[in-house]
């Protein structure tokens, strides 16, 4: 078992200039009939909050909120995101369950580098497949999103016929009073 992940890991080691320098991750990307291109901005940040009342704790967020804001756009969509780091460790954005270039992928090291304290990075994609997505941290993972970088990230069908009084989402997630402990795992 020892011998697999030293392997396991040379492989992606070894693969990520692969990818990073892929022709495919460095094409334009082109808005699919219908689209429009979205922007936002992404800054997260240390910031005291309650998750139990009377008890404040520090909690890491995008643009000040716990949970995240939702970004919402439709199928086709050509969507940048430019994102700050203004917490006191190197973070990356991922883009779960989105089809994107692996250079805007997020995964720190392989398909970015991370970024840094003050640092910024535009993330740029063309929003697909339809569905509830959700975007979030991925750089010490255990950690940061236990302190609170997640946040819902919503791809409606362009060619949607049903329309909706109310929308809703839920989110459902841990969060832990240690994740800033030094022996926290």
């Amino acid at each position: 078992m020892k011998m697999k992940t030293p392997l396991l890991v040379m492989l992606l080691f070894l693969s990520a200039p692969l990818f990073i320098m892929s022709p495919a991750a460095s094409a334009p990307l082109t808005l699919r009939a219908g689209g429009q291109v979205r922007e936002f901005r992404l800054t997260d940040s240390a910031l005291t909050y309650e998750f139990v009342k009377g008890e404040p704790t520090t909690a890491w967020a995008y643009n000040n909120q716990v949970l995240g804001p939702a970004l919402r756009v439709r199928e086709g969509d050509l969507v940048r995101v430019s994102f700050s780091n203004n917490l006191p460790a190197p973070t990356t954005i991922h883009w779960h369950g989105v089809n994107v270039p692996t250079s805007m992928d997020g995964v720190p090291d392989i398909s970015q580098p991370p970024v840094k304290r003050g640092g910024t990075f535009t993330y740029e994609f063309v929003a697909a497949p339809a569905g509830t997505r959700w975007y979030h941290a991925h750089f010490t993972e255990h950690q940061q999103l236990r302190l609170g970088l997640y946040a819902p990230l919503i791809i409606e069908p362009r060619d949607e016929d049903t329309r909706y009084n109310r929308k809703y989402t839920i989110t459902f997630a841990e969060w832990s009073p240690d994740a800033l402990h030094p022996d926290h795992n």
